[in-house]
């Protein structure tokens, strides 16, 4: 019997949680909680984001880095402040674990600055939120993907 390395293992587990992150079908709950920030994104309300970001944030970058929820929130704000955002934040799984819900995305927008051609973006990642009384806010990004990529049209 041949055992595995840890990364292989490792991979193997990020393997399953994503494959059953997909296979069921999205509540429209989720949905619709991220049509909401695509909205407050695109009408450059960072007030109404900031609400749905839980005081104990923390965002884990494709690298590793991790930034607390005031450094992530100085990373948002010039994204609030953009002339023109087109694209959506699509909600490719849901997964409960406990008290806490996984939302896997894939994003994909074009922001355009003022004075600045539109530039690109794309990010792939899981956001882990939490009910704090009745409110869900989101308590963890971690991202496997944050790319440039060609703007579109």
């Amino acid at each position: 019997m041949k055992i595995l390395t840890f990364k292989k293992t490792i991979g193997l587990v990020l393997f399953a949680t994503a494959a059953s992150l997909q296979a069921a079908p999205i509540p429209a709950e989720w949905t619709a909680r991220y049509d909401a920030i695509g909205k407050a994104l695109k009408s450059g309300d960072f007030a109404g984001f900031k609400k749905m970001v839980a005081k104990e944030y923390s965002w884990v970058q494709p690298g590793g880095k991790i930034l607390a929820r005031e450094a992530a929130m100085a990373e948002f704000v010039p994204l609030f402040k953009a002339k023109k955002i087109v694209g959506k934040e699509s909600v490719k799984g849901v997964k409960k674990r406990g008290d806490l819900v996984d939302v896997s995305y894939d994003s994909r927008f074009t922001v355009t600055f003022a004075g600045k051609k539109p530039q690109g973006f794309h990010e792939v990642g899981v956001d882990t939120w939490k009910k704090f009384g009745k409110t869900w806010q989101i308590v963890k990004t971690v991202d496997t993907v944050s790319e440039e990529v060609p703007a579109k049209k």
